[in-house]
């Protein structure tokens, strides 16, 4: 899983995007879970939330799926894919595909849960 989620690093954000053209945060978990385990996931971070079971952060294991919540409403808006230790990959509308920690202010006050796929 880490070695196919870093090809992705630099891809462009773009919204709705599903390819290595440009990317959105949960087009980019479609894309790597298909490359990784021929997996068909829903494109949008709150129908990826309905899968698996809910984790804690000292439970995560790489290939879960981090959420966030983001924007006025409060809801559920960003996902992205654990790593290992504190660390994921997700798709930042300003960067891009890049690495970020849960312990990086920003996430750590919008983190909502982990959840296992599989």
């Amino acid at each position: 899983m880490q070695t196919v989620a870093g090809t992705y690093i630099g891809v462009p954000y773009r919204y709705a995007g599903m390819s290595r053209k440009g990317v959105d945060c949960s087009g980019l978990v479609c894309l790597i879970y298909k490359e990784v385990s021929r997996a068909k996931l829903p494109h949008s971070s709150r129908s990826l939330r309905r899968f698996g079971k809910k984790v804690g952060v000292n439970k995560a294991r790489c290939g879960d799926l981090v959420f966030f919540r983001q924007g006025i409403f409060g809801r559920v808006s960003h996902v992205g894919i654990f790593l290992n230790g504190t660390r994921f990959i997700h798709a930042s509308t300003k960067r891009g595909v890049i690495y970020s920690d849960l312990n990086e202010e920003y996430y750590h006050k919008r983190f909502v849960e982990i959840r296992r796929i599989f």
